[in-house]
């Protein structure tokens, strides 16, 4: 299956220029809300960052990634700070929806597609690790947002409570994981950032499940999913 190129398909250069114009937006917005804590103080600076957290991701998120720190293996599915023992799994934010979810019709059919590129990510990864010198010693780690417990651990993952520190980042995403979440449900949609579960495996398990999640896909898949294979 195919991988998103770092460069959005486009020049390295033009890329480079575009995400560095978002980058410095998103830094003058940045520094709009902490000015605010001169006149508002600290939790008026707090409650801007949560609010305005959709809008800095969408202008943050090209220079993360034409810079290599988000390595995506699906349209929607990257690790961040990518290294040979781990490999830490998120959902893509909300300009990756932009590109690539337009003209779905919100609901059963967006969500499919959502899943299937999740799908289509450990697929990609699963081939990755296969290539790796000792597969048991990489370590796969995220968040279950959209998937069960029961529906992760038929995947080979581990679930477990998350932490503090998962609900402090999942507060400060909370209203793009909501508009997320809805966007794809085709309904309103409230993540609960108080019930998040750590999910993790070693890279064996995951080739040991690989076929299961193959399977999985298959049933998935839409044809947005089909046009990256």
């Amino acid at each position: 299956m195919r991988i998103p190129d770092k460069h959005y398909g486009l020049h390295p250069i033009l890329a480079w220029l575009i995400s560095l114009v978002m980058a410095g937006l998103g830094g003058w917005a940045t520094g709009i809300i902490f000015d605010l804590g001169e006149d508002y103080g600290f939790f008026a600076q707090l409650f801007g960052l949560v609010l305005a957290a959709p809008l800095l991701m969408l202008l943050l998120t090209p220079i993360m990634r034409v810079a290599g720190l988000y390595k995506y293996y699906s349209p929607l599915f990257l690790v961040f700070g990518e290294s040979k023992k781990r490999m830490e799994i998120h959902s893509g934010p909300s300009i990756d929806y932009l590109l690539h979810l337009r003209g779905i019709t919100p609901g059963k059919e967006l969500q499919r597609t959502v899943l299937a590129f999740y799908l289509q990510g450990l697929l990609n990864i699963a081939d990755k690790v296969a290539e790796s010198e000792d597969p048991a010693a990489v370590t796969i780690v995220g968040t279950s947002y959209f998937f069960s417990d029961r529906s992760v651990e038929r995947m080979g993952f581990e679930v477990s409570p998350g932490g503090w520190f998962h609900r402090i980042n999942l507060m400060f995403s909370f209203f793009e994981l909501f508009l997320l979440n809805s966007l794809s449900a085709g309904k309103v949609n409230v993540p609960n950032i108080f019930k998040v579960k750590k999910a993790s495996m070693s890279g064996e398990r995951l080739l040991e499940h690989r076929e299961y999640i193959q399977r999985l896909y298959d049933r998935m898949a839409t044809e947005r999913n089909r046009g990256w294979e």
